[in-house]
């Protein structure tokens, strides 16, 4: 489960963590025998994903249907136009107000840092 769901619903669920965590517990359940579907809360594009990936491996399923119109607007192909633009020095700079300065730094700090741990784990593993 996601831990956005709702917190009576995450109470209930058998685990609980990130997108990567769900990733990973995706992983981990494809590569043994199953017989009862691995069913996860979260945005309904990420369950079509693993449940495709471990096609065959085994049954995953979404435990509602939902989609979240902020993840649906990002593309592989618009992250691409984002990423040379920032490289060709012609992307527009975000302008944040002084007051969402600070808690946005945080954010991307702390996302900054857990990436880094995860670099590191999946490098020295």
């Amino acid at each position: 489960m996601h831990p956005e769901c709702p917190p009576e619903v995450v109470a209930m669920a058998t685990g609980a963590g990130s997108t990567s965590y769900l990733i990973k517990i995706a992983k981990e359940y494809a590569a043994k025998p199953n017989s009862e579907p691995l069913i996860i809360g979260t945005e309904s594009n990420l369950v079509q994903r693993l449940a495709q990936r471990y096609k065959g491996q085994c049954d995953i399923q979404p435990l509602f249907t939902g989609f979240c119109p902020d993840m649906n607007a990002i593309t592989e192909e618009k992250l691409l136009h984002l990423l040379q633009t920032i490289d060709l020095g012609t992307a527009t700079p975000l302008k944040l107000v002084a007051n969402e300065q600070d808690p946005a730094r945080a954010a991307l700090t702390r996302m900054f840092q857990v990436c880094a741990v995860k670099d590191k784990n999946v490098h020295s593993a």
